[in-house]
């Protein structure tokens, strides 16, 4: 941003050197197209990565998205003018940051990385850079970095390093130049597979917009789409300055043209990395600096300031309704509108919230503010928006304890940003599933419908579905006595179809021998009572096994079969035609073990004199005389095992 130039001298300019990064996360949600959200149905599938959750920035400011509200930080010594940004990994700890003067990257022990200064981008670039990270690569960023519009060394263009933060941070590949000369704004979003990254930039001199892809190979060559405004030369550049933002939901990119008082939305094809259909405001929007969507891709903000315009006017921050099409930016809602207070950086949150960088006009930027604003209902329409107002009580948002906003904060990859109204876990068959609002300030009352012809109005509630299927869950919560209604798909999830052995009770061992339990194919882990991990396990002793398996959705189960010595009873001798339980030779199968039987008696001869396949049949004798016989018995027990026995008999 050129205002530095009336402010600081050259010498000045070098001395205070930042750098600005982008953090990612990974998003919940897969999108159909770019219309309805649609929870997948994987692990929690509505919890929210966290690696957006640390930010530093300004002069000692930051703020934690770990904790709600968001706590404050002033733990970390740092000075960033516009660019600078923080990662965190997807639990949510601290990875590294930017002090911002000599472009130096600093680790969550706030040392600087070793040979990580002096990056090729510019502290007074608008988005002076971005960390994206590569595909199938844990612990690898690439550290994109832009430069001003001014002549080497000053100006360097698009440049990106890579950065391996598996154990406090090195740098592997330093500085590689990607173009010449750039428009000082960047952003991401990610690609139609959900894994992929769009890098966006747009070329300074020109009409053209450069995407590049990063995946798990590397850099792909970029898409060029020519199309609205001309990026053109003016005396302090400041057609360079301003802030080029992707929707969360991918479909829309949108820009602020600083010098030519212009914002311009345009639609993106994440499949393609294409960009089109360019709709330009009139140059009615002077000082056109920070642009932001909604959590939901609905709403646009533009913020206004006149720290290089030598005119007078208010800084002013607006609302745009996507859904006008054409005639967005026409009749604007006027959130607020100062002529003391700067709005200048914007930022949405996971807390579903956009964040404003702020600043007394009277005051240097270096000397920062106390305060960064916060629209905290920004996915409603007008004054609803609730800009530094909670419970309607006006504040001058939140005060960062010692910590100084000035004119950027974090820009992050912001496909993370497409949060739901409300998430929910524990989501299988049977859960009591906990459903739980993302942003529940300035909400007197709420209305749950689960879809499924039952209601709430807890504001987080828990809810036990009947079925396992689809869901359409809608939200409604009232504030001033209007309901603001939101949908999300919950997919409830089967259980497991879990059975050892093929869903046997209780299978069989013969004496000295062992046998094989096995849970069934496909399911994610599996944890026997023995310790075993594996699919199936080889046991000799009798006794109670249990198995609990995890499938592709999280969803558990636990089955158990116990385990016994085979035992049949089998006389030796028998008294036909007596009126005792020995009349007759039978054979007694004590645990119902058997599936297939079939027993041959002969007698000294070695005719046969009986045979059965029912083994609840027994052998009178037939009126044979007093003698020795034989027996063959064979048989296949409900476990597959097979059992063969000869004997005799009197």
């Amino acid at each position: 941003m050129k205002k530095i130039l009336e402010y600081f001298s050259l010498k000045l300019l070098i001395c205070f050197v930042f750098v600005n990064v982008i953090i990612c996360q990974k998003n919940i949600f897969s999108q159909n197209s770019c219309g309805y959200k649609i929870a997948p149905t994987n692990c929690n599938p509505s919890i929210i990565d966290k690696e957006a959750n640390v930010w530093y920035f300004g002069k000692n400011a930051g703020l934690n998205f770990n904790t709600i509200p968001p706590s404050v930080l002033n733990n970390a010594i740092i000075n960033q003018l516009e660019g600078g940004a923080s990662v965190s990994d997807k639990s949510g700890n601290f990875l590294f940051t930017t002090n911002g003067e000599v472009m130096d990257l600093i680790n969550n022990s706030f040392q600087k990385i070793s040979n990580s200064d002096h990056l090729d981008g510019h502290y007074s670039a608008t988005q002076n850079s971005i960390i994206i990270p590569q595909p199938g690569h844990d612990n690898i960023y690439f550290v994109f970095t832009v430069g001003i519009n001014l002549p080497y060394p000053y100006g360097r263009g698009l440049n990106y390093t890579v950065v391996d933060m598996s154990d406090n941070g090195s740098i592997i590949d330093k500085n590689n130049s990607l173009l010449p000369s750039i428009s000082e704004k960047i952003t991401a979003i990610k690609h139609e597979n959900g894994k992929d990254y769009w890098i966006i930039v747009h070329e300074w001199g020109s009409r053209k917009f450069i995407a590049y892809l990063l995946t798990e190979d590397g850099l792909k060559s970029p898409v060029i789409s020519e199309t609205g405004t001309e990026h053109t030369q003016d005396d302090l550049n400041n057609n360079a300055i301003g802030y080029l933002k992707a929707s969360p939901d991918g479909c829309k990119i949108a820009q602020a043209i600083y010098g030519k008082s212009i914002v311009e939305l345009l639609d993106f094809d994440k499949a393609t990395g294409k960009i089109t259909n360019a709709i330009t405001s009139n140059p009615v929007f002077i000082g056109a600096y920070g642009i932001e969507f909604s959590t939901d891709s609905k709403m646009l903000y533009l913020s206004t300031n006149n720290y290089v315009l030598n005119s007078s006017f208010n800084s002013t921050l607006y609302q745009f309704t996507i859904d006008n099409g054409s005639s967005v930016f026409d009749n604007p809602v006027v959130v607020t509108s100062d002529s003391i207070i700067d709005y200048l950086g914007l930022q949405v949150a996971t807390d579903g919230k956009i964040y404003v960088a702020t600043s007394i006009r009277e005051q240097l930027p270096l000397n920062g503010y106390d305060y960064i604003g916060v629209v905290n209902n920004p996915t409603r329409a007008g004054l609803a928006c609730n800009f530094n107002n909670i419970n309607h009580q006006n504040n001058n948002g939140i005060f960062l304890n010692g910590g100084k906003c000035r004119i950027g904060l974090p820009n992050f990859i912001q496909s993370y940003f497409y949060v739901p109204k409300f998430t929910y876990t524990f989501n299988c068959f049977n859960d009591s599933t906990q459903f739980t609002m993302v942003n529940p300030t300035n909400v007197d009352s709420v209305l749950w419908n689960f879809g499924d012809s039952t209601f709430s109005t807890e504001i987080n509630p828990h809810h036990c579905f009947h079925q396992a299927k689809d869901y359409y869950v809608k939200l409604t919560d009232y504030f001033n006595g209007i309901g603001y209604t939101d949908s999300l798909l919950v997919v409830i999830n089967d259980l497991p179809k879990l059975s050892i052995n093929n869903g046997m009770d209780t299978t069989f061992i013969f004496p000295n021998e062992d046998i094989v339990l096995d849970a069934g194919s496909g399911f994610q882990s599996y944890l026997w009572n023995t310790g075993s991990t594996s699919q199936s396990i080889r046991v000799n002793e009798v006794g109670l096994y249990t198995v609990t398996v995890i499938n592709e959705n999280c969803c558990e189960k636990t089955d158990s079969i116990y385990v016994k010595i085979f035992e049949l009873i089998i006389p030796t001798a028998f008294l036909p035609k007596s009126s005792g339980l020995d009349r007759e030779f039978k054979v007694i199968d004590y645990y119902n073990a058997v599936k297939d039987f079939k027993i041959s008696i002969f007698n000294r001869l070695g005719k046969i004199v009986f045979t059965s396949d029912d083994i609840t049949k027994g052998w009178d004798g037939n009126n044979s005389a007093s003698d020795v016989f034989y027996y063959k018995l064979k048989i296949i027990l409900k476990n597959g095992k097979k059992f063969i026995k000869k004997g005799t008999l009197r």
